[in-house]
């Protein structure tokens, strides 16, 4: 049969495509597993972590809890957890075994899989899935994803989302990672939440990848964020040209840094179920 055998011939040369972009992906993450961070750089990812975490537990209000983290990608959000004391029992998800293994926790504590189809044994406290969601290939991946999570969640649990502000980022969205697939905005993200019988307990604004209001102090969220409201790094940069050569496309630019730390719009939602309905 011909029109069978060319059925046939376009379904293998898929799942070759496909296999291929798997491999990609893998050998992505451990290109991102090998250049990690200065110690200095590392050791203040894991404080703003910590910070975020206590302020988490804040809202849950116990020193007991399940939390799964979706993508843990460096540890640094495992080591809030796991310094946090014996209260707290710390789980991880990723579709790299590198990543995983990097943790260096109880394997049986870990489990290959990704978004958005996620199964595990028991249910959790605390859900934190930072930086992941902007990666899935379309809405209806994120809105199932949603639902699976949701599965996983305690009746009182959270569920915690940090994604970028594409709506505030415009191109620079696509700029900031070549692996970005899904533009996330507050409005979308939440229309996905809510279609899943879920609502946002609290929006929070995050200025860069360090945690600043309703985390940090109110004296520091006031002086990053006023310094950095009127901060350009393509300006920086070209003010900076005569003495400082870096490109500003080059990821170890200082003024690119300093805008992915402190200025890069970002959003967190603390999520909850809706049990009335």
């Amino acid at each position: 049969n011909p029109y069978g055998r060319v059925i046939f011939l376009i379904e293998l040369f898929t799942l070759k495509i496909y296999t291929k972009g798997k491999e990609l992906i893998m050998a992505a993450y451990d290109i991102f597993l090998k250049n990690s961070h200065s110690d200095k750089n590392a050791q203040m990812m894991v404080k703003n972590n910590k910070k975020l975490f206590d302020y988490l537990c804040s809202l849950i209000q116990t020193k007991e809890a399940t939390v799964l983290e979706v993508g843990p990608g460096k540890g640094y959000f495992k080591e809030a957890v796991i310094n946090a004391g014996g209260g707290y029992e710390y789980y991880a998800v990723d579709r790299n075994e590198n990543i995983l293994a990097n943790l260096n926790i109880n394997p049986s504590n870990t489990k290959i899989a990704e978004l958005p189809n996620i199964e595990m044994d028991i249910k959790f406290d605390i859900i934190f899935v930072g930086y992941v969601i902007e990666h899935l290939s379309n809405g209806i991946e994120l809105y199932n994803a949603l639902a699976n999570l949701k599965l996983l969640l305690k009746n009182n649990g959270i569920l915690v989302l940090q994604f970028p502000d594409s709506m505030k980022l415009g191109m620079e969205f696509y700029n900031i990672d070549y692996t970005h697939m899904l533009p996330t905005t507050k409005r979308n993200v939440n229309q996905a939440i809510l279609d899943n019988s879920m609502y946002v307990q609290k929006a929070i604004d995050l200025c860069g990848i360090l945690y600043t209001r309703k985390v940090d102090s109110a004296i520091s969220y006031f002086i990053k964020s006023g310094v950095m409201f009127f901060y350009s790094y393509r300006i920086m940069n070209l003010l900076a040209k005569i003495f400082y050569r870096v490109p500003v496309w080059n990821l170890k630019n200082v003024f690119w840094r300093a805008y992915a730390l402190l200025k890069e719009p970002n959003v967190m939602f603390v999520v909850k179920k809706n049990l009335e309905w």
